[in-house]
């Protein structure tokens, strides 16, 4: 007998011996056929995705493959807006799917995901006395645990037009469960221009203001002629036959727990809120109060250039930014104050009417310093006896003009070179004159024979741009002769 064969015996008779350790069982919601069902709205059910299992035909979430799953179902009575909400236990990430069942197919409604805090929330619209299901599954690397999950009925909507909105406007917070929207009632006057303006005070929620025209009673099927989302600033002006009292809907963002604050606020527009704005002076600086907590959110300006230009910008203040932008709207520059402590801006203008748009971003609010410097853009050339290249003899006296366009005055500096060909270009005379009208002339008598030349740069002044020419060329010899 093999030695070996009594101790495999006594070890399987052991094994045997043994009572088996048992299998955990599933939970009993476990797959779509015993869905535990909700029978009532507000409910608030506990559950687990420990041991759940995955079946063979299981309904595709909006984040693809994921752990074992369980399911509860319901059946709407009247058609409207539900909540549902999930919180998490322990470590677990979960995926949320809801899906619309008619007979054996499913149609996927809302799909949300839980966030850092371990909590999900979305927002169904239920058509009435229809049949819908609900997934519960951790995500594919997340860690199967118990959880709450919540369906209720949020507070009804406001009605419109909705109450008057005051002149300094309102603060309020919305929440998706306890108070889903807010409505306000505003007269409008066709051919004004208004300023609307919404601050989210939350980072985390983005809310949504929408105008709708007036004559709006109900929400169901109107379409807003305006919406504004998170903190935005809009001018709105009433169309012919388009006056009256309009409604502003607030509605919390989609998906966030908790309290949503908002300030909403609507004003008449002035005269450096819209066009034609104030006129800014060349060189000229402004000092001026934006509140963009409130409605005072943009202040625009107005200047124009009749000859192509240098232009620099210099905003000074905390919060603000500078838009530069054409009669036609287009943008051609921004002032942005990130890094900087006095940012600006420079730019090639054309001649032509322009805007600059300073606004209070993320709500800001304080005083601000804007200067604007145009100046005009010049082109210098040089001569030597009114030619770009010319031979004159010894002891010759040359006249070095110089003309700068558009004409204007100012500084000019005439550097004068000779030839050396075995240390090339050498510096010889420079003389540092005034151009009036443009023009400005030096006579300059060459020390010897060789090859010139001779450079002009206008030094510019506040408002005309420096140039500088190209090189004049002139040789100092007498006639080649034959000896």
């Amino acid at each position: 007998m093999n030695p070996r064969t009594p101790v495999a015996i006594a070890a399987l008779l052991v094994s045997l011996a043994v009572p088996g350790v048992a299998q955990a069982a599933p939970p009993p919601n476990d797959n779509r056929a015993s869905a535990q069902t909700i029978a009532d709205v507000p409910a608030s059910v506990r559950g687990t995705t420990v041991d759940a299992t995955l079946e063979p035909d299981e309904p595709q979430s909006c984040r693809g493959t994921t752990k074992g799953s369980v399911f509860y179902a319901f059946r709407s009575g009247q058609a409207g807006d539900l909540v549902l909400t999930l919180d998490a236990g322990g470590d677990l990430d979960a995926v949320v799917d809801v899906y619309r069942r008619t007979r054996s197919q499913l149609m996927p409604v809302a799909c949300g995901v839980t966030d850092e805090e371990g909590d999900a929330l979305l927002e169904i619209e239920v058509d009435e006395r229809a049949d819908y299901l609900v997934r519960v599954a951790p995500l594919a690397n997340a860690i199967p645990a118990d959880f709450t999950l919540g369906l209720v009925r949020p507070d009804a909507p406001d009605r419109a037009p909705g109450a008057a909105l005051p002149a300094g406007g309102v603060d309020r917070s919305l929440d998706a469960i306890l108070n889903p929207d807010d409505t306000w009632a505003v007269s409008l006057s066709a051919g004004r221009t208004y300023r609307l303006n919404v601050v989210s005070t939350s980072e985390d929620a983005a809310v949504p203001v929408s105008l709708y025209p007036p004559g709006t009673r109900s929400f169901s099927g109107a379409r807003p002629v305006r919406t504004l989302r998170g903190t935005q600033y809009v001018l709105f002006t009433p169309g012919p036959g388009e006056g009256g009292r309009y409604t502003l809907r607030a509605r919390a963002a989609r998906g966030v727990k908790g309290a949503q604050p908002y300030h909403l606020q609507v004003g008449r527009a002035g005269s450096d809120d819209t066009a034609p704005g104030r006129f800014l002076g060349n060189d000229r600086e402004v000092s001026a109060v934006l509140e963009g907590h409130k409605v005072d959110v943009v202040d625009l300006y107005r200047f124009g250039v009749s000859r192509r230009s240098d232009l620099t910008v210099t905003l000074a203040g905390s919060g603000f930014e500078a838009e530069l932008l054409t009669d036609a709207g287009r943008r051609v520059a921004t002032i942005s104050q990130e890094g900087e402590d006095v940012p600006g801006l420079a730019a090639r203008i054309k001649p032509g009417r322009y805007f600059i748009a300073v606004r209070a971003t993320g709500g800001a609010f304080g005083r601000y310093k804007l200067r604007r410097l145009a100046r005009t853009i010049t082109r210098t050339s040089v001569r030597v006896d009114r030619r770009t290249s010319t031979t004159v003899r010894p002891g010759s006296t040359v006249r070095l003009g110089t003309r700068v366009s558009p004409a204007v005055a100012g500084p000019v500096t005439l550097v004068v070179q000779r030839f050396d060909p075995l240390a090339g270009w050498q510096f010889a005379q420079r003389y540092q004159v005034q151009a009036r009208d443009g023009l400005a002339a030096v006579r300059f008598r060459p020390g010897t024979v060789g090859r010139w030349r001779v450079r002009a740069t206008y030094e510019g002044t506040r408002r005309v741009s420096p140039s500088e020419s190209g090189y004049a060329r002139f040789l100092v010899a007498s006639p080649l002769r034959r000896r």
